[in-house]
């Protein structure tokens, strides 16, 4: 999937498309669609590896059972790239919005921050 949002950003990157397209931003929602459904999964996994990480270190301080701590590393080696796979597809939505709403013609974000 990485590559895939990568490369779907690179294309909207190298547009030179003149805003706005109503028809691209259509097709850019879709892809933000995907992307948010991937995004929840991705945050659910994360939550319950949390959850699981607290919990076997947890049990590892009470217990000092060698077996959970091996569980306890195992889990915190599989939590950290979770964490850094979600704030790639967080940040890969965050931009698609940006492109989307430049297509779309929507410029209340920017009226707003001129308003300041």
């Amino acid at each position: 999937m990485r590559k895939r949002y990568t490369a779907y950003l690179s294309y909207l990157r190298n547009l030179s498309q003149p805003a706005p397209d109503p028809e691209l931003a259509s097709r850019i929602l879709v892809q933000i669609q995907f992307a948010q459904n991937e995004r929840l999964i991705h945050l659910l996994v994360t939550l319950f590896f949390g959850l699981f990480e607290a919990i076997a270190f947890c049990v590892l301080v009470l217990t000092s059972n060698l077996g959970a701590g091996v569980f306890a590393l195992l889990l915190l080696v599989l939590l950290v790239p979770y964490i850094f796979h979600y704030y790639f597809l967080e940040n890969t939505v965050q931009e698609m919005y940006r492109y989307y709403d430049k297509y779309e013609g929507e410029t209340f974000l920017e009226d707003t921050m001129k308003r300041k």
